[in-house]
């Protein structure tokens, strides 16, 4: 699969064999051939390998999903069947002028330009068949977002069950406000930025419930991460409200049976199709 970055510099696309690759898209040159009206570029990208999901058992061959975040901080990686790893690769620090072709000499030797990311994995059963992720919007989406991120995360393609996640990550001891006085904001070229550095995250199962009785194919967020929607077999599209988790209890645990015991009664739903 492929995600592009909401400023548009970058795309990520999950591998077969596993692999997630990070793609530039800011410095490339794009133009139309007058024959064939076809997009070229005058240079290639290089991918950076920016995370690996190793497959397990008989399935080899994976069918991983990626999703870059409203905010472009984070990009979540799963797979259908193989594995029930799940990765939260933070992008904070990637710029969005990042060239991967570009050479920097250091001790006489000449290197590629590595990006500078940060892997989070969790596995869990209920992680298999990853879908979607979308940032939690505290009220209408804006320019400016939180300072304390939370973000959703919906797995259960190719089963029964969907299973509703969050994830909020934490942030360094060393941070401080004062030195960061404009968390949140965005710069000039319409990119976010993200000054304050993510020690590590919270994964929290808010909702395991069944749909329909028939098989999940797709998954979508709307409103903020407040809507999920779920595809089924035979034409079955249903919206869950998510809201009343956050007016029950606003999670906090970050290991797995704590978070069994927060999970919420079934959501309500309205069938569509």
């Amino acid at each position: 699969s492929l995600d592009i970055a909401a400023h548009g510099c970058f795309v990520v696309a999950g591998c077969s064999n596993g692999q997630i690759l990070l793609f530039d898209l800011s410095k490339q040159t794009k133009k139309y051939t007058s024959t064939l009206n076809a997009l070229s570029t005058q240079s290639q990208p290089q991918p950076q390998l920016i995370g690996h999901i190793k497959a397990k058992g008989i399935h080899t061959n994976l069918l991983l999903t990626v999703a870059i975040t409203e905010d472009c901080r984070f990009c979540f990686a799963g797979v259908i069947k193989g594995s029930s790893e799940l990765l939260a690769i933070d992008l904070g620090r990637v710029p969005v002028n990042w060239n991967p072709n570009k050479q920097k000499v250091k001790g006489g030797r000449s290197n590629e330009q590595e990006v500078d990311t940060v892997t989070y994995l969790h596995a869990d059963p209920k992680l298999r068949g990853f879908g979607a992720a979308s940032l939690v919007f505290e009220g209408q989406p804006t320019a400016n977002y939180s300072s304390h991120p939370r973000y959703r995360l919906a797995c259960g393609k190719g089963i029964k069950n969907v299973h509703v996640w969050q994830f909020q990550p934490f942030r360094a001891a060393s941070f401080r406000p004062q030195d960061q006085p404009d968390v949140g904001q965005r710069l000039g070229d319409g990119s976010p930025q993200h000054p304050f550095p993510c020690a590590a995250g919270s994964w929290q199962c808010m909702y395991d419930v069944a749909t329909n009785g028939n098989t999940i194919t797709a998954l979508a967020f709307r409103k903020g991460g407040n809507e999920l929607l779920t595809k089924s077999t035979g034409n079955c599209l249903r919206i869950w409200d998510l809201r009343a988790f956050d007016a029950c209890t606003t999670p906090s645990s970050s290991s797995y049976s704590d978070a069994v015991d927060s999970v919420r009664s079934r959501p309500a739903y309205v069938d569509v199709a």
